[in-house]
């Protein structure tokens, strides 16, 4: 036996490699058509966020007062969800989202506690608090179709996870299948 018969860089691809290598290659172009779907959706999201920002007598009239309710730790957790899949959650943001919920909690229990005499202060977060629950919900609809979008992708881990011992295989954003 000569060394270069041991050299992994001089051998040979068998068909079976070729195959196997167009297959990997299939399966990262699959992963960034799901992630060309999902991103289309989290363009229309960044379209309602900002669309958002603009008077809509959904959210900027006393007639819907009666409307709202108390932000919930699930809305919260959305909006944090969010944040950090779009990649702007930091430390800071994470605690200004906190005094963002924590502030709505307090100003609406004033305000549903005592109806006769407002604070502008607490007024000016109904409608903010109308917005922001707007977005949590789209934010868990966003989650739960890219979810739906990855179906597929989790379920072809699942199938080639039962056939491994002590290892799982993972397709990571790029597309790669990884064993570990």
């Amino acid at each position: 036996m000569h060394f270069r018969e041991l050299d992994p860089h001089t051998w040979s691809l068998e068909s079976v490699d070729h195959r196997l290598r167009d297959l990997i290659r299939e399966l990262q172009d699959y992963r960034l058509r799901l992630e060309t779907k999902v991103s289309s959706r989290y363009r229309e999201f960044e379209r309602h966020v900002l669309e958002a920002i603009l008077y809509s007598a959904d959210f900027d009239t006393f007639g819907a007062l009666h409307r709202i309710s108390l932000p919930t730790s699930e809305d919260q957790n959305d909006l944090i969800g969010v944040f950090r899949e779009v990649g702007i959650l930091d430390s800071k943001m994470k605690d200004r989202i906190g005094v963002h919920f924590a502030q709505a909690k307090k100003s609406l229990k004033k305000l549903q506690r005592d109806t006769t005499s407002w604070n502008i202060d607490d007024v000016f977060i109904i409608p903010l608090m109308r917005r922001t629950r707007s977005l949590a919900a789209e934010a868990r609809d966003l989650r739960a179709q890219r979810d739906k979008i990855f179906l597929p992708l989790r379920r072809y881990e699942e199938i080639v996870n039962s056939f491994l011992r002590d290892k799982r295989a993972t397709v990571i954003e790029d597309g790669t299948l990884t064993i570990h």
